[in-house]
């Protein structure tokens, strides 16, 4: 840990970060993430100490020194754990987040995931296909297409709410 002008701090101020790789065959480009369901398939690279207000970005930094190069992909981008899926922490939110956004209560584990890679691999710009095509989310046209039937169920909820009223 380099820490030049800056005051070094004390133990009792860092945290233990574990750092798990993710097998890049569970990444589901399709859908621009990982199950939850892989953690229990990925595997350790180790533990960094570090200050919980360290920025994602200078964890690039922390690998390198407190890891090595080893048994660690050259190039990774950063994956958090987010609701039910792995999502990717982009490049300009490495200067945003800190490690305390990946200890509890923030997230379940004092975690953070990798994948290995390059980050241009992963285009940030896959959509999943909606009724057999892709469809411009930024489109400021009105969808003119007629909504799908609501299934049985549903359907007789929503009439029997409408009749309440």
């Amino acid at each position: 840990m380099s820490y030049e002008g800056e005051q070094r701090p004390s133990s009792d101020n860092l945290v233990d970060l574990h750092v798990s790789i993710v097998p890049i065959e569970h990444w589901v480009e399709r859908l621009n993430y990982a199950s939850c369901k892989i953690i229990s398939d990925t595997f350790s690279a180790g533990f960094l100490r570090v200050s919980p207000d360290t920025h994602v970005a200078k964890l690039r930094n922390e690998i390198q020194d407190q890891l090595g190069h080893a048994n660690f992909p050259s190039e990774y981008v950063f994956l958090k754990h987010v609701g039910r899926c792995l999502a990717l922490v982009r490049q300009n939110q490495e200067g945003k987040l800190k490690v305390k956004n990946f200890l509890p209560p923030h997230s379940i584990m004092p975690e953070i995931f990798v994948l290995p890679g390059h980050p241009s691999m992963y285009t940030y710009s896959v959509l999943p296909p909606i009724n057999g095509v892709h469809q411009n989310l930024f489109d400021s046209q009105p969808n003119t297409e007629t909504p799908l039937p609501l299934p049985a169920p549903l359907l007789d909820t929503k009439i029997a709410l409408k009749g309440k009223r």
